[in-house]
């Protein structure tokens, strides 16, 4: 697995570039690209919204599944994702998440994993 630490929430955008760019040289659609970086992309604001000072991110692609893990911040008041409101202004991001996985999330004190299944470029 690939690790990058980030230490202030403006490196996030390099960061995604970075995995971006990592999956598509590994043969990913776009749109699982666009996927995958959408989830990173909501975990890692999480870690720095909810008080982390720096962010370790670990990824890798194998066997048709990104890995994605994200430590950093207190997630400790997160007990399950649960549908939000449509119209609320925050708390959508695990939610999303969650889809984008199909529910392969595990959440700790101050980690998140996922596993979102891909597709190779036809």
């Amino acid at each position: 697995m690939t690790s990058r630490t980030l230490t202030h929430a403006g490196q996030i955008d390099e960061c995604l570039s970075e995995f971006s760019s990592h999956l598509r040289n590994l043969g990913l659609c776009e749109d699982d690209v666009f996927m995958s970086r959408l989830a990173l992309c909501e975990l890692l604001t999480n870690v720095f919204r909810h008080g982390g000072d720096e962010a370790e991110v670990r990824f890798g692609v194998s066997d048709g599944v990104v890995s994605i893990e994200v430590f950093g911040g207190d997630l400790s008041s997160i007990s399950e994702v649960t549908l939000p409101d449509a119209m609320a202004e925050a708390g959508r991001g695990l939610y999303l998440v969650s889809v984008i996985c199909g529910g392969d999330m595990s959440i700790e004190k101050n980690a998140v994993s996922v596993r979102i299944s891909v597709q190779k470029n036809r």
